[in-house]
């Protein structure tokens, strides 16, 4: 049962509205990535608590701002989200068995993940 979060999302697009949303979501999207922080302000703000806190919280904001226009409440989505990367991150662990993790490279790790991701880990 779909459950609220803390913050309501109220439902401000109508039917005849949808386009109109879809451009928003479009451009706020391409507006994020035009002006959010760079690779350079991201270095410079590792280390950095108030600074890098700056930084994750305009990329949050993007995300809620991209799911009140899709009429999607943003904690239910990160919790989905976070569902799926821990069925996915067990069978990962089930498929190396008594191998070790983090011996293994980034792209073998990587070739796990695609292969949960096909096979519908997590999608229930």
């Amino acid at each position: 049962m779909r459950e609220l979060g803390p913050y309501l999302i109220g439902l401000q697009t109508r039917n005849d509205q949808v386009s109109l949303a879809v451009a928003v979501v479009q451009d706020t999207v391409e507006r994020f990535v035009a002006e959010g922080p760079t690779e350079a302000e991201l270095e410079a703000a590792i280390g950095d608590e108030e600074r890098s806190t700056a930084e994750l919280g305009d990329v949050l904001f993007a995300a809620v701002n991209v799911a009140r226009h899709l009429r999607i409440d943003p904690e239910l989505a990160v919790r989905a989200a976070t569902v799926r990367f821990e069925e996915r991150f067990r069978w990962i662990e089930a498929h190396v068995g008594d191998g070790d993790m983090a011996a293994m490279s980034l792209r073998e790790l990587d070739a796990l993940w695609d292969r949960a991701k096909a096979a519908g880990i997590g999608e229930s």
